[in-house]
């Protein structure tokens, strides 16, 4: 009986030396992703704005959605590094804080940007000179195409927005067009441009506003003297229209602005835009929209953005906003480029890891010939796993991925206009048009 107690205490013993060596050897593993360090992308938005938390969600969302299932290679998570280009400088700040990150995080691998004015910073000084990867949702001026391999946007040109308000104000009977313009502005620069441009002659009338500018009044009796049919409202910061639309409802009690319209650009589809004297903007004319105006937005029925918008509400408790969606793709593309680069570089070699990765973006986000298409309803496990395979092209929630090899995309555009039904303006979609469809 002795014995047998022995042998099966020694038994037991054995077993338990042999999990514990065991689940030791597993715990220190390169497998397992608590022990590795994680790989960074850099971040850079103007917190100030409105819109730009809810970008970072959404790409919060894919990283997080990419980790939950295993991370990237052999267990690496995915982080996000975030810096903020809020100032009066968006180029200056935005390679400011790009520097900082490239000096400051470890495997760090690319960067994503915002409008076009903190875009065309990192383009120019960060991608175009370190050949460093960076993808923005939302940097729309036509002098970004081409500007660098290692820069691309998931939005298309100003002149597909030129082109789609000018539809809509030949439908609405509008032949003359004033703008009003946030002066030292990239991307209000460059859609007035593109829209002057497309509608002709009937929009020659541009005039540009300073904050705190002291000509505001002569600007204003400039912009509206010659009675046009609408006055296009080209300004990005609150501060600049929020003081533009003050200024106009000043002078609305000696000028009748009831039957002018106003066209909106699509930096103005922000909640922070409800928070300006927007009253007089509202309504209709002749039964159609007193304002509108367009922005790029996906189509809304497809399988993908559906799994988007489900999983961004459940775990953010957010509706889809203005470039919610390119936002989660950036981060799917960013994660299968990661994937990739495994392949073919060590990553303790960052600096050709990173390159590597940039030089990655475009190859997966467009289709060529025997292409395992993916998608994120996939799940990130059957992603990674048709990444190991072979080539890769993805498809997300934003309605179009493949980059160009100028660094663009084309996708559809949402027609939208302000309304008020007495407990608090909210934007409305009055229909959805695709330039490459046309």
């Amino acid at each position: 009986m002795k014995l047998f107690k022995f042998l099966t205490a020694f038994i037991f013993l054995f077993i338990l030396f042999v999990w514990i060596s065991f689940s030791g050897c597993h715990k220190n593993s390169s497998s397992d992703p608590i022990e590795l360090d994680s790989i960074s992308v850099g971040v850079i938005l103007p917190m100030d704005n409105a819109n730009s938390q809810l970008m970072l969600n959404s790409m919060k969302l894919a990283f997080k959605e990419v980790n939950d299932a295993g991370g990237v290679g052999i267990g690496y998570p995915l982080r996000i590094e975030l810096r903020s280009s809020e100032g009066y400088n968006r180029e200056v700040i935005a390679t400011d804080m790009a520097i900082n990150i490239i000096e400051t995080t470890n495997q760090f691998v690319g960067f994503t940007s915002c409008y076009s004015s903190s875009s065309i910073g990192i383009a120019t000084n960060i991608c175009k000179k370190e050949g460093i990867g960076a993808i923005s949702g939302c940097a729309s001026i036509s002098t970004l195409s081409s500007i660098s391999d290692y820069f691309e946007r998931l939005c298309p040109v100003d002149k597909y927005e030129a082109e789609i308000i000018k539809i809509k104000a030949q439908d609405f009977g509008i032949n003359k067009v004033a703008i009003a313009m946030q002066a030292e502005e990239p991307y209000c620069q460059s859609i007035s441009e593109e829209f002057q441009f497309i509608f002709g002659s009937g929009a020659n009338l541009k005039v540009e506003f300073f904050k705190n500018d002291e000509e505001y009044d002569n600007k204003l009796e400039q912009l509206i003297e010659e009675n046009p049919d609408a006055i296009m409202i080209s300004m990005l910061d609150y501060v600049n229209y929020s003081e533009f639309l003050e200024k106009l409802n000043q002078i609305s009690s000696k000028i009748d602005l009831s039957n002018t319209y106003f066209i909106l650009c699509n930096g103005l589809y922000s909640a922070d835009f409800f928070k300006a004297q927007i009253n007089q903007l509202l309504g209709e004319i002749n039964g159609n929209p007193k304002n509108f105006g367009a922005i790029s937005f996906p189509e809304t029925n497809s399988v993908d953005f559906k799994y988007f918008e489900s999983n961004l509400l459940e775990t953010y408790n957010q509706n889809v906003g203005a470039y919610n969606a390119q936002y989660y793709d950036i981060g799917y593309l960013f994660a299968l480029a990661i994937e990739q680069a495994f392949f073919s570089v060590n990553i303790e070699d960052i600096e050709s890891f990173r390159s590597m990765v940039g030089s990655n973006i475009r190859g997966v986000s467009r289709p060529d010939a025997g292409d395992f298409n993916v998608n994120p309803s996939q799940g990130w496990e059957t992603m990674k796993i048709a990444a190991v395979k072979g080539s890769i092209d993805y498809s997300g929630a934003s309605g179009n991925c493949n980059i160009d090899s100028e660094g663009n995309v084309t996708t559809s555009y949402k027609v939208f206009t302000i309304k008020d039904s007495g407990s608090g303006p909210y934007f409305d979609a009055i229909e959805y048009l695709n330039p490459a469809k046309k």
